[in-house]
């Protein structure tokens, strides 16, 4: 049974995320309602509690490029990347505050845990690899970057979940790659 349910019209929803009792949706918008001129993606949180829904508690932020496309919470932060031509935004949990910005090409995926804020690349050099970007939470600066392959179709959505020091990914045409984020060595895969 759907309890409740949202839409926001004019909008593609492409991930979505909760944190306590507040929803984040990465999205790319179709018209600029609430937002400046020529904006084409934001990050959007409404509250809710059980299965209700509050709209009244509606936040929204603009994102660079041209759709968000994933979003992670830890900590009060919420991190989004924003395609190939944005990279990683970091808000404060109301999202009234932009706390950092990184430029990366080809951002696909984030995630974060008590130890890593990561970024999934896809590939930008034609070499059909994609990269994991170790990113410090602090300074918003990429500590290590580790190839992995796959990722290389054009605007495709790959994704990578963390388990401790694992990143699970799912790497497009070159199946699922489990990384070891302590050295980037591929230690798993399923073709």
């Amino acid at each position: 049974d759907i309890r409740s349910n949202l839409r926001i019209r004019n909008a593609d929803l492409n991930a979505v995320v909760t944190d306590d009792n507040r929803l984040y949706i990465a999205t790319s918008v179709l018209n600029s309602v609430n937002l400046d001129e020529g904006v084409t993606s934001a990050a959007v949180s409404f509250g809710y509690s059980g299965f209700n829904i509050t709209p009244t508690s509606l936040a929204i932020a603009p994102l660079p490029s041209f759709a968000g496309n994933s979003v992670a919470v830890h900590n009060n932060r919420v991190y989004m990347t924003s395609g190939n031509t944005g990279g990683l935004t970091a808000f404060n949990a109301d999202l009234t505050e932009e706390v950092g910005f990184l430029s990366l090409a080809e951002s696909r995926w984030v995630d974060v845990n008590n130890d890593y804020l990561v970024v999934l690349l896809g590939d930008t050099d034609g070499d059909q690899m994609g990269s994991i970007a170790i990113i410090d939470p602090i300074s918003r600066k990429v500590r290590n970057a580790y190839p992995f392959p796959g990722a290389f179709t054009p605007e495709a959505k790959n994704t990578v979940e963390l388990h401790g020091h694992l990143a699970f990914i799912a790497a497009g045409k070159e199946g699922v790659q489990v990384m070891d984020l302590t050295n980037g060595n591929i230690v798993g895969d399923i073709p």
